[in-house]
């Protein structure tokens, strides 16, 4: 036989045994996917006792799956969109961009030991982007496409988090304080300085959601 195709054709592996992408591992997986499809790839790494990227590995070599961030967007009524337009037209009326520089944004996150809750860490894990689509909702006065904290400052606050430290709670509280001092102040002031152009392409968009 190696005369004729200079090659040996071996009926078993001369590789390293799996250790984690195993079979057992990957229907574990797979069950997980078909009864939540979303999901974090972290917690399942961890309840699983193997690596996230293991866990990745597995989601998109096996059942050949894709990544997909949530999209979300207010759903905002005639009402909801004139009242949107009409905080647009004050603020630019009665303020220059200046003043604007000075005001206070508040808002609120959840942060536990699975990460920050937020689009970027729920994804869905799907054959396709159409299969992954998936309807959602917020309150339409809250507005979050015109918070510099949810357009911008929370991302930058996550991305500076080292979960790899985070075991426990008094850990995440702990490396909540670390990160919050790491936020670059020139993205705040960048984020804060494009708020009131953020107003005017709302007055474009006709008050729909603004996409970042």
């Amino acid at each position: 036989m190696v005369r004729d195709t200079n090659r040996i054709t071996l009926l078993i592996s001369m590789g390293r045994p799996r250790t984690v992408r195993t079979a057992a591992n990957i229907q574990k997986v797979k069950q997980r996917h078909d009864r939540l499809r979303i999901f974090s790839c972290r917690k399942i790494a961890r309840d699983l006792r193997i690596s996230r990227t293991s866990t990745q590995r597995i989601l998109k070599d096996d059942p050949k799956l894709k990544s997909y961030k949530k999209k979300t967007q207010p759903k905002t009524s005639e009402a909801q969109k004139a009242k949107r337009l009409k905080f647009a037209n004050w603020i630019r009326t009665n303020f220059r961009k200046e003043d604007t520089l000075s005001f206070l944004f508040s808002d609120e996150k959840m942060f536990d030991i699975d990460g920050v809750y937020n689009s970027q860490n729920e994804r869905i894990w799907a054959p396709s982007r159409a299969d992954a689509d998936v309807k959602g909702d917020h309150s339409p006065p809250n507005s979050p496409d015109l918070n510099p904290l949810d357009y911008c400052i929370w991302d930058e606050f996550a991305g500076a988090i080292n979960w790899d430290l985070v075991k426990s709670n008094t850990a995440l509280i702990n490396e909540l304080k670390r990160s919050v001092k790491k936020i670059r102040p020139e993205v705040v002031f960048e984020s804060c300085a494009s708020w009131t152009n953020r107003l005017y392409r709302l007055k474009q968009a006709n008050g729909n959601c603004l996409n970042k």
